[in-house]
């Protein structure tokens, strides 16, 4: 059996969902308009709706840092982050921001900060072994100034080469320097002499 609606019937009901779905549209697309200008790194709309970086409040800074107690003794984990907290408390002019990958920062701990002038320095981490989702959030920065990449630990090498390959450097000219940090229980430290 085939059911039978009357034209004008049809012509309501699709002019009631095409004016739903009109309406649908212009909130969905006014507020992730509204959300790449405000969460986007330098204020670029996204290229991609599957994924933005948002800005991770400055009063939620020290909660990232937190998640990185485990790696306390590292150099470029909870210490990087307690960094760019002290220099944001000794000079709010700093144009310093840290973004998370759509919002999801508390997973994983994956994070980009960018320290803005005198060139764009970068400082990166995450927690995961899988360091996809880091890559993706480098990726969504789309500015084409020299960058320099500062505080990660080694183990990220070869994403921060990925990334900068997939900027146009070629593998050639990539270059990592690394910095040895070496560690002593405080007492021990204590009994070195000082002249």
């Amino acid at each position: 059996l085939h059911k039978k609606h009357s034209p004008q019937r049809v012509q309501c009901a699709h002019h009631e969902n095409a004016s739903l779905l009109q309406k649908l549209h212009k909130r969905l697309h006014g507020n992730f308009q509204k959300s790449a200008l405000r969460h986007n790194y330098f204020g670029s709309t996204a290229k991609s709706m599957a994924n933005i970086l948002v800005e991770i409040p400055q009063a939620e800074w020290i909660d990232l840092r937190d998640l990185y107690l485990v790696q306390k003794q590292l150099s470029s984990a909870y210490n990087t982050i307690q960094c760019l907290i002290d220099w944001k408390i000794q000079n709010e002019e700093l144009e310093i921001n840290i973004y998370s990958l759509n919002g999801d920062w508390r997973s994983d701990g994956t994070y980009v900060a960018i320290k803005k002038k005198p060139i764009t320095y970068l400082f990166i981490n995450t927690l995961s072994d899988n360091q996809e989702r880091l890559l993706t959030a480098l990726r969504m920065l789309k500015n084409k100034e020299p960058l320099l990449v500062f505080g990660y630990p080694e183990r990220l090498t070869p994403t921060v080469k990925q990334f900068f390959i997939g900027r146009g450097a070629k593998e050639e000219e990539f270059e990592a320097d690394g910095t040895a940090w070496y560690h002593i229980d405080k007492d021990k430290a204590t009994q070195f002499a000082v002249e």
